[in-house]
């Protein structure tokens, strides 16, 4: 239990003494990183807060070198930061390693393991379950929502692209810009994804799973 608190303006240093006769000291810069106040919180998140964007504000998609990730502090932090403020982020000279984008995964944390397991190959198969596995094209979409909890960051690792090969284009879009835009042009309709669930279903021969929410789906904040 504290019994008493001092602080120093001039060292900038709060000094805490214990009924046990023990004494801390803290800094005031030391005080303001570990903040948990209300107001401390919402400035800090607003720092993370993601950057919206179209194909026009993006310019480019941010690339980094796979290897910088793997082997540094620092080029984890890069490419999180990145991934958090923009969504999608390149890393280029990955090797051409069966389970490579395991490794990736596990610099942040153990994969999240889903019906098609901890991994899954995206190739062409005859009779396919799953529109991913033809050669047909795919349309924006968004994975495994039928989850209760659906994945935050998905990893893809592009084993082989060369001149040879047909087809392979990747198009993306910011889903928090398309509700904005949405919200902006048409607020009655986004009042109504907001506000009506639906039903998101995955059923084959393999399983049968069901998870029901909005297609908007808004925090505590807004």
């Amino acid at each position: 239990r504290a019994d008493s608190a001092l602080f120093d303006p001039t060292e900038k240093v709060l000094q805490i003494r214990f009924s046990d006769g023990h004494q801390s000291q803290f800094t005031e810069s030391w005080l303001r990183e570990y903040d948990c106040s209300g107001t401390a919180l919402q400035n800090r998140n607003a720092k993370s807060l993601p950057q919206t964007w179209d194909a026009a504000s993006l310019g480019e998609v941010p690339t980094q070198d796979y290897s910088e990730v793997m082997a540094t502090e620092d080029g984890l932090y890069s490419w999180l930061s990145t991934l958090n403020r923009v969504g999608i982020v390149i890393l280029k000279g990955a090797p051409k390693v069966q389970e490579e984008v395991i490794r990736l995964a596990q610099r942040v944390a153990e994969p999240y393991r889903t019906v098609y397991g901890r991994h899954f190959d995206v190739q062409p198969v005859q009779d396919p379950l799953n529109l991913a596995y033809s050669t047909l094209s795919i349309p924006l979409h968004q994975d495994i929502l039928y989850y209760e909890s659906s994945p935050g960051i998905q990893l893809l690792h592009c084993m082989e692209f060369d001149s040879t090969l047909n087809g392979g284009s990747n198009y993306f879009v910011d889903s928090f810009r398309a509700a904005q835009h949405l919200e902006e042009e048409h607020p009655e309709h986004y009042a109504f994804l907001a506000s009506h669930p639906a039903n998101w279903v995955k059923h084959d021969s393999v399983c049968d799973l069901v998870q029901r929410r909005t297609h908007i789906v808004l925090d505590a904040q807004k």
